[in-house]
């Protein structure tokens, strides 16, 4: 997969996993699921998705959080601008249109035979880059 290929993957399997999340949040609500079953569930789920498209010695695992609309939407976030900044390292800009809009810069670096993301920001109003959880 190329970088982008990678980055629009994760944010597939990110807005799955969050509207999952949200379903049995609302099956705990309605007191069909536990809520601890849920936590381990959502968060056994989030870290098959990190070890899949995450760098770990770059970006450290989040606690388990979602959500409501997902903060990942393939459909909402979309790649404006990619730079190489060498063979194994690429920049990705996306905008997040609809809802609050923003934007944030990707980080990923070549693996072996993968592409990893390596970090995110926030750009700011100014332009500044604030760095962000993945």
């Amino acid at each position: 997969m190329s970088p982008e290929q990678t980055l629009l993957a994760f944010f597939g399997k990110m807005n799955e996993w969050e509207l999952k999340c949200m379903d049995r949040e609302m099956q705990c609500d309605a007191g069909i699921m536990d809520y601890s079953d849920s936590s381990a569930l959502g968060e056994k789920e989030y870290l098959d998705i990190y070890r899949e498209f995450i760098k770990k010695d770059k970006v450290p695992v989040r606690d388990y959080q979602f959500s409501d609309p997902p903060d990942y939407d393939p459909a909402r976030e979309l790649i404006t601008r990619d730079k190489m900044l060498g063979d194994d390292v690429v920049e990705i800009e996306t905008n997040v249109r609809g809802g609050i809009e923003r934007s944030h810069v990707y980080c990923l670096v070549k693996d072996r035979d993968r592409w990893l993301i390596a970090a995110k920001w926030c750009i700011g109003h100014s332009g500044d880059r604030i760095k962000a959880t993945v």
